[in-house]
């Protein structure tokens, strides 16, 4: 991919003196694991008070501590003076949750804060993530979630950014939505009848070999882990048939607020190309899970390929994206990334975009 940071350009001011000066005054590394309590306070103090990986520790290590290195996955700037933390940037590659993806390292930043006032330095988040990409050796690199002024940073460093899209179904036999504001005022067609069928997987094995195409790469250990036995939430896992053929594979997990449920697909696997007039089965789904709606972010999937499942874009309806609190209105996702590679996707699952939030009673009485 070469190398993913250009300074000069990085820099408009051109002060490259000032960022070679950083390395002077931080030890720039990798957090260690007795380090732990610094990166919970560091998230509190500095990155959003009560933030849930300030509080929950469990959830920090399933999320970033990386046993075989031995490290946590965060680049740490520490004052050698004063020893403090002033800058932290988080990571997470998709070998995370299955070390046989170590041969193409994909990663996904996450935290990402200085401390300015300590700091006094203008480019110590670069220093950070130059560290990163100087250790890292990655075939790609996105940071899903970010905001405007990030955005701005990732166009001046050359990656390609967008908000990703927003594609819902909802449940016609709803007689009062909680979750959802429909904006739509003229009736749908009723949905044609498709040889396509969903059918509920037991496990990641169920999945062909041919749906882990395109980049990130991912396995079905990287299924297994991420979602399948993952500690805190719980997933669904289902293919798409055409006939007896599998065609595809997503993975869903149910919200709740407001007395009510929706489904969220946050990954999914395969062509779904092959599979059209979809609508019928997605709507039985919604109607065993009796929720509202099911709903799907993505990019680098062709937007009339999940229209032909049977998905249609937000537009004036309101699709709530936060449950953990709730809100309900629609959110942009923002995306950056950063490959030479062709077929790069991204749905809501990658990166740190679905994780708890909220403390589990047991966590919250500590």
């Amino acid at each position: 991919m070469g190398r993913p940071l250009d300074v000069e350009r990085a820099c408009p001011l051109g002060d490259i003196e000032s960022v070679i000066a950083v390395g002077n005054k931080y030890d720039i590394r990798f957090c260690q694991p007795e380090e732990k309590n610094l990166i919970m306070k560091f998230i509190d103090e500095d990155w959003r008070k009560n933030h849930v990986l300030a509080q929950w520790g469990e959830l920090l290590d399933w999320q970033y501590l990386d046993a075989q290195e031995n490290r946590y996955n965060f680049v740490a700037a520490i004052d050698r003076e004063s020893g403090s933390l002033d800058g932290l940037l988080g990571f997470i590659p998709t070998y995370h949750f299955d070390q046989a993806l170590r041969d193409q390292i994909h990663l996904w930043t996450a935290i990402e804060k200085v401390n300015r006032e300590r700091s006094k330095r203008p480019f110590l988040g670069l220093e950070m993530r130059q560290f990163l990409y100087d250790q890292v050796k990655t075939v790609s690199l996105a940071g899903v979630g970010i905001n405007e002024n990030m955005r701005k940073l990732y166009d001046a460093m050359g990656f390609r950014t967008g908000a990703l899209n927003h594609y819902y179904i909802a449940n016609p036999d709803i007689s009062e939505y909680r979750l959802l504001i429909r904006g739509e005022t003229s009736k749908e067609p009723t949905p044609e009848m498709s040889i396509c069928s969903l059918r509920a997987l037991q496990s990641a094995d169920d999945i062909p070999e041919s749906c882990f195409c395109g980049y990130p790469e991912k396995s079905r250990e990287y299924v297994t882990n991420r979602y399948l036995s993952h500690p805190f939430y719980k997933y669904y896992l289902f293919g798409i048939y055409r006939a007896s053929e599998f065609v595809s594979a997503f993975m869903v997990r149910v919200a709740e607020a407001a007395g009510s449920r929706c489904l969220r697909i946050v990954d999914f696997f395969g062509a779904p190309a092959q599979a059209y007039n979809m609508k019928i089965a997605f709507v039985d789904l919604l109607q065993n899970f009796r929720a509202e709606y099911i709903d799907i972010y993505f990019s680098g999937l062709d937007e009339d390929v999940i229209a032909n499942l049977g998905f249609k874009p937000t537009g004036n309806s309101v699709v709530p994206n936060y449950f953990e609190p709730f809100v309900r209105r629609n959110i942009d996702i923002m995306y950056a990334v950063k490959t030479d590679l062709k077929g790069y996707k991204i749905f809501k699952g990658d990166s740190d975009q679905d994780r708890p939030n909220l403390l589990p009673d047991s966590e919250a009485e500590r």
